[in-house]
């Protein structure tokens, strides 16, 4: 179910992006300008959520909420009063909202899927690497303290 989840959010996100080029690409005419302008409108709403609202982004959690939130909300908005795509939008509403709450029923979050678990009887190594003091620490396996 946590993979699900993460992976209509993954789909919202490539969804909300598209719309604004989809409405850049037609807005601008649909020709070579529409196509820079799709491009360009991508560019810039992809790099604006790599820097605020990705899993990876240093940003507090409030900005990426209000990040994510603004784009949603931006696309889904486009959609209606730019192309008139009710269906579209409706779509890309309903995806960005069972993925997000599914994601808060499950528990997962994107930054869980960076990292793969290590089993419970494998070493985890801690220590420096510069200075190469390392000590291997056991986890804890069910039923040991």
């Amino acid at each position: 179910m946590r993979a699900l989840a993460l992976a209509l959010v993954f789909f919202a996100e490539l969804a909300a992006w598209a719309a604004y080029a989809f409405v850049a690409y037609w807005y601008f005419g649909a020709g070579t300008w529409g196509w820079v302008a799709a491009a360009v409108a991508f560019a810039v709403v992809t790099l604006v959520w790599g820097v605020l609202a990705s899993p990876r982004s240093r940003a507090p959690h409030a900005v990426k909420v209000a990040t994510k939130v603004v784009v949603y909300v931006a696309a889904i908005l486009l959609l209606v009063m730019i192309l008139g795509a009710l269906v579209l939008a409706a779509t890309l509403a309903i995806l960005a909202v069972v993925g997000h709450v599914g994601v808060a029923v499950t528990g997962a979050t994107p930054e869980h899927a960076f990292r793969a678990p290590l089993p419970a009887d494998q070493e985890v190594r801690r220590g420096s690497v510069r200075s190469g003091t390392e000590s291997p620490v056991r986890r804890p396996t069910a039923g040991q303290p």
